[in-house]
C-alpha cells in the first residue's frame, strides 16, 4: 500500500500534515532523517506509516515507560503488532519479545536508550533487522538541549550493526545548536532537516506581572473556558493550588511524579474524558498526552528554559482553536530562577557530601559496591545535609553523568533484593523451612542474586509462594532480612534507586569533568538568561522572541500578545493625544477623558514618554497643556 492508503487505512484520514509526508518520503529513500515538529504536529504518524511499508521491525527508541506504552497500545488497537521493551519485565519476558522481534513477527519495537547498552540486548542485535532506527524527544541526545541524556548517545553505537538503515530523529524543540548537534552525534550521514515553522497563529502567547497569582489564575480560568493546566515547580505547591481552585468550584486535581503509577493514569484519564477539567501539574505531566482540545496553559513558575516552556504552554489548541497560554511573573520569581540554577548544579563539596550519604547504612566499605542497588530517601538525605531535595536530585545526575551511579526508574510491581549467603548458611540461621525453600528458589531462578541487587516481579514472588496474595512473601522476606540473610525493599514515592557503576571511594575522590559539571552549567546560565529575556522585557512581540530562540528570525508579531496589545494601545493613545495637541489649549484630566473615551490610563509608556519629553505641561493639579513648542513627539 502507499503511504495515504496505510494512512486512511489505520488512522482513517486522508491528508498527511504538513512536512508529514516529505519525512516519510524521505525515510523511504533511505535517508538519515532529522523532523522537528511543534508539539501535536503529529511526529509518530512520521515513523508509524513507513514503519508499516517497509519490510522488518521498527526500532523506537523512547525515554519515557509511560509515553512507549501508550504508543503501543495504540498501534495494537489498530491491529498492528507493537511491543515495548520496560524495567519490571522479567528476563523470560524479554527474551520473548526479541525473539519474536528477532523472527521479523513485530512490526515497531519500543526501546529506552538505557536498554540498548544491556547484555541481553546486545546478544541479539545480529538476528534484528530492523528497516529504520526512530528517535523521539531527540534533543536529549544534545549536550546543548535541555534534558540531555547521555545514554541517548549509545544510539549510534548500534549503527554500525545495521549498515544502510536510516534513523528519523524527532523533537518538537530544538535551537539551530541542537539541530546540528543532534545530526553529528546520530552520525548522520548527510545532513537532512525538515522543519515546520514554530509559528501556531492560534496560540497566544502572555507574560502578566503581578503579585497575587492566584486571583489572577482565577481570572484567566473564566476567560478561558475549558481544559487547562496549570504548571507549578514543585509537587506541594500542585497540592496546595489544586485544594485551592477545588474549593474555588473548579473541576480541578493535582499529578506530579511522587504519585503511585496507578493513580498517575487515573487521574490522567480522567482529565482527558473531562471537557472542562484542570489539572494542576509539574512538568512530570504532559509528554505523550494527547488531549487537542486543551484551551488554557497557565505557568505559575519560570521554567528553567524556554524550550521547557514552549513544549508546555504548546499543548494549548492543538485542535488548532484559539487558545492562550499565559506566564505569570514577579520580581521574586526572577531571584527563585538564580537560586534554581544553583540547585541544579550544587557545590561540588555537597555533591561529595551528598554522594558519602548514599553509602549510610549500606554497609558497603570502601572499595566495594560495584553493582549494588541502593534506595535513596530525598527527603531524608536533605535534611541530614540540609540542602534542598532538588540539590539531592541534582546531585544524583551529575554523578549519573560522572560514571558514579545509574538512575533506575522503579516500577509499581517489582521488589528489589539481594541474598547474603548460600542455602546451608541460610539453614544454620535457623529460618523456617518456607523461608529456606524460597530463598533456594530464588538461587535458582535469578542468577547473581548473591553477587548484586535483582529486580523480581511480586507476580512471580506471589507464585513462588503459592498465594493470590503479596503477603506471605513478604512475610518470608521479612524473616530472612531479620535474621541477617537478605537486603530487599519495595519502590515508594518520593524515593530515588540507583545501581552503583563503580566501587565506592571517599567524597575526597570524587571528579566531574568540565563536560559533566562546568561546562554543563555554562550551557544552562546560558538557557535561564534566554528565560529572564522573555519573561521581563516588554519591548518585542513574545510570539517573536520564542520563534527568534529557535532560530526563525524573519517572522512578523503576533498582534496578541500582551507586548503587542500595549503597543496597540499606546498607538492609538498617541494617535489622540496628536489630536488633542492641535487645539492649544488647557485640557482638564476629566475633559480629556470624556472627549477620548480610550485616553484613560496615564500610565501608559506613550504618556510618560511625552511628559518626560515635556509635550505635556501639568500647570496645576488636574490641569494640563500640550507643549507645541518643545517640538516633535517621539517616535
Amino acid at each position: 500500500m502507499q503511504a495515504e492508503e496505510i494512512l486512511f487505512s489505520y488512522w482513517g484520514h486522508r491528508q498527511f500534515r504538513p512536512l508529514q509526508r516529505e519525512i516519510i518520503q524521505s525515510i523511504l529513500e533511505g535517508k538519515d532523517t532529522l523532523a522537528l515538529l511543534p508539539t501535536g504536529g503529529g511526529k509518530s504518524i512520521c515513523f508509524q506509516v513507513p514503519g508499516i511499508m517497509m519490510p522488518g521491525v521498527c526500532l523506537v527508541i523512547s525515554p519515557l515507560i509511560a509515553l512507549m506504552e501508550d504508543q503501543v497500545l495504540n498501534l495494537k488497537q489498530r491491529g498492528i503488532s507493537a511491543y515495548a521493551i520496560r524495567s519490571g519485565q522479567t528476563r523470560g519476558t524479554i527474551r520473548s519479545i526479541l525473539d519474536e522481534a528477532a523472527e521479523g513477527k513485530v512490526d515497531f519495537l519500543y526501546v529506552s536508550p538505557e536498554r540498548l547498552s544491556s547484555a541481553l540486548f546486545q546478544a541479539y542485535l545480529p538476528y534484528l533487522k530492523p528497516c529504520m532506527i526512530a528517535v523521539d524527544e531527540a534533543h536529549c541526545v544534545s549536550q546543548w538541549g535541555y534534558d540531555f541524556r547521555p545514554h541517548y548517545l549509545s544510539i549510534a553505537d548500534i549503527r554500525p550493526w545495521f549498515e544502510g538503515v536510516p534513523i528519523l530523529a524527532l523533537t518538537a524543540t530544538a535551537t539551530p545548536d541542537v539541530v546540528e548537534d543532534i545530526q553529528h552525534q546520530l552520525k548522520f550521514l548527510k545532513l537532512n532537516v525538515f522543519q515546520k515553522s514554530f509559528r501556531r497563529d492560534n496560540l497566544t502567547y502572555a507574560v502578566a506581572e503581578t503579585d497575587n497569582k492566584m486571583d489572577r489564575l482565577s481570572i484567566f480560568l473564566k476567560k478561558q473556558p475549558g481544559s487547562a493546566v496549570v504548571y507549578v515547580r514543585n509537587r506541594a505547591k500542585c497540592e496546595r493550588i489544586s485544594t485551592w481552585l477545588k474549593n474555588q468550584g473548579w473541576n480541578a486535581d493535582y499529578y506530579h511524579a511522587g504519585l503511585a503509577a496507578e493513580e498517575r493514569s487515573k487521574k490522567q484519564a480522567y482529565w482527558i474524558e473531562q471537557p472542562n477539567a484542570i489539572m494542576v501539574a509539574t512538568n512530570a505531566f504532559g509528554m505523550g498526552i494527547d488531549k487537542s482540545n486543551v484551551r488554557a496553559v497557565a505557568h505559575l513558575d519560570l521554567p528553567d528554559t524556554l524550550e521547557a516552556y514552549f513544549q508546555e504552554a504548546g499543548r494549548a489548541g492543538r485542535d488548532e482553536q484559539p487558545a492562550v497560554a499565559l506566564l505569570m511573573v514577579s520580581a521574586e520569581d526572577q531571584v527563585g530562577l538564580h537560586e534554581n540554577l544553583e540547585f541544579q548544579f550544587p557545590d561540588l563539596n555537597d555533591i561529595g557530601r551528598i554522594y558519602e550519604e548514599l553509602y549510610k547504612g549500606s554497609f558497603i566499605p570502601l572499595g566495594e559496591g560495584t553493582g549494588a542497588v541502593l534506595e535513596v530517601d530525598i527527603e531524608k538525605v536533605g535534611k541530614a545535609l540540609h540542602l534542598q531535595p532538588q540539590q539531592i536530585t541534582s546531585a544524583l545526575g551529575l554523578l549519573g553523568r560522572g560514571g558514579y551511579l545509574q538512575l533506575i526508574e522503579p516500577a509499581d510491581d517489582v521488589c528489589y533484593l539481594k541474598l547474603k549467603g548460600e542455602p546451608q548458611h541460610l539453614r544454620s540461621m535457623v529460618v523456617s523451612k518456607k523461608a529456606i525453600q524460597l530463598s533456594e528458589r530464588l538461587m535458582r531462578k535469578i542468577p547473581g542474586i548473591v553477587e548484586e541487587t535483582k529486580g523480581i516481579r511480586m507476580e512471580q514472588l506471589r507464585r513462588w509462594t503459592y498465594s493470590e496474595t503479596d503477603e506471605p512473601w513478604k512475610i518470608l522476606l521479612a524473616e530472612l532480612k531479620e535474621r541477617g540473610a537478605l537486603h530487599y525493599f519495595l519502590p515508594e514515592p518520593n524515593r530515588s534507586m540507583i545501581r552503583l557503576l563503580s566501587e565506592r571511594v571517599p567524597k575526597s575522590h570524587i571528579r566531574l569533568s568540565n563536560e559533566v559539571y562546568g561546562l554543563r552549567k555554562k550551557i544552562a546560565e546560558t538557557k535561564m538568561k534566554a528565560v529572564e529575556q522573555y519573561a521581563f522585557e516588554k519591548k518585542s512581540c513574545r510570539l517573536v522572541k520564542l520563534l527568534d530562540y529557535f532560530g526563525e528570525s524573519e517572522t512578523k508579531a503576533c498582534g496578541q500578545c500582551d507586548v503587542c496589545r500595549s503597543k496597540e494601545k499606546s498607538k492609538n493613545l498617541e494617535e489622540q493625544m496628536l489630536e488633542a495637541r492641535k487645539e492649544k489649549r488647557e485640557w482638564r484630566l476629566e475633559e480629556l477623558r470624556d472627549r477620548f473615551p480610550t485616553l484613560t490610563d496615564f500610565n501608559n509608556s506613550a504618556f510618560r514618554e511625552w511628559l518626560e519629553a515635556g509635550l505635556i505641561v501639568e500647570i496645576k493639579p488636574g490641569l494640563i497643556q500640550f507643549n507645541i513648542e518643545a517640538g516633535q513627539p517621539p517616535k
